[in-house]
Parts: structure tokens; sequence; C-alpha cells
């Protein structure tokens, strides 16, 4: 590269910068083939160390990888539950959830994992799942009577109370009123009882007050 100037002399000074601008360059190319060299090697170690990795992710993976079998256990899992997972959206929606509509999806989850169709994992699960529901519901007899008691009053828990449990709670809702009126006719004579002997003590005073004063 040739550069032309004047001094102070007004002569002209020709310089050649060609062999600095060669020496620069060839530097620059060296440096770059040295990083990109580098940047290789590292590549090249890094894609080893994945793929190393990668073999052993595949056999972590693949030793929780389900059989046929278990497949088709997850299968019968998710068939049997589905009706708890949509009880369980009943009674806990938006809407106002009653007892008797938690009677109600009860008994009709017991009706369901009592019934039994010829599948072996389906049918041993309904098994385990009855077993907590018995033990839960069944064998607290305060607790399930309760909810009966309940779903008597509740148009959905009353369609599903059979005959005996109807009987029995009517009964008891007769008695109840009938101990009732008896209790306000009984209360009721009291308090007139009451105001007859407060009257003749009454009449009985004036009358002495009467005798005192003449006798």
């Amino acid at each position: 590269m040739n550069e032309s100037f004047e001094d102070g002399d007004s002569s002209i000074i020709t310089t050649n910068n060609s062999n600095d601008f060669d020496d620069t360059h060839n530097t620059d190319i060296d440096q770059t083939t040295w990083r990109e060299s580098d940047m290789i090697d590292d590549d090249d170690l890094s894609s080893g160390e994945d793929d190393a990795m990668s073999d052993d992710s595949s056999d972590t993976l693949t030793g929780y990888e389900l059989n046929r079998d278990e497949w088709i256990i997850l299968d019968c899992v998710q068939e049997v539950l589905n009706s708890f997972f949509e009880a369980t959206k009943l009674v806990s929606g938006k809407q106002y959830s009653t007892i008797g509509l938690g009677y109600f999806t009860v008994n009709n989850l017991k009706e369901y994992i009592e019934e039994r169709d010829g599948n072996h994992e389906v049918d041993q699960l309904k098994r385990l799942l009855l077993r907590q529901l018995i033990n839960y519901f069944d064998n607290d007899a305060d607790q399930y009577d309760f909810l009966k008691r309940h779903a008597f009053f509740d148009p959905i828990g009353f369609g599903i109370l059979d005959r005996a449990d109807r009987t029995k709670f009517e009964r008891e809702i007769r008695n109840l009123d009938k101990e009732r009126i008896e209790s306000v006719v009984d209360s009721d004579l009291s308090s007139r009882h009451l105001q007859a002997t407060a009257k003749k003590a009454s009449t009985s005073n004036l009358l002495n007050g009467f005798l005192s004063s003449v006798g």
C-alpha cells in the first residue's frame, strides 16, 4: 500500500506499508485458525460426553419402561377410579353440595364397586376399594345413620333410601311430633293451673282483708 504526503518543504514522501498489512493479516488468519481448531476439539469432546450421557439416560429410561401387563393394570386403575373422579366433581363442584347428595354419591359408588365383570384386575381393585368404603362408612354406624337421616329430607337422597329406612324415619318423625304436641299441651295446662291458683289466692286474700276489717 503506497501513501503520499507533503512535508514542510513541500517535497513528496512515499511510503510502502504493504509488508505491515501482510504481517497483520497473516497473524489474524493464524489466530482464527487456532480458535477454529480449538472449537472443533471442544465439539468433539462435548459430542463424546453427550453420547455417553445419552447412553446412560437411555438405559435409565429403559429401566422405567412399562411392559404390557403393567399397561393393562394402569388401564384398569383408570377405569375403576374414573367413577370416583366424577363423584368428586359432583360433590365439590360450583353448586351447593348437600348431605343428601353426598349419601346418594356414596351409595352409588358402593353399588358400582360391588359389581363384578369377570376382569380379574378390575374386580380385585373394586374389592380393595369396597373394603375401605365399608370401613369409613358402614362400620361407623352413627355417621352412616346420620347421612341417611338427613338424606330423608333431600329429594335426591330420599329416592335411594330403602323402604325399611323410610318407614323407620317416618315413624321417628311422627313420634317426635307427638311428643312436641304433648309437651305444648302440658305446658298450656300447667300455665292455666298456675293462673287459676294465683286468682284463687288473690280472692282469698281480699276476703280475709274484708273479714278482718269488720271483725
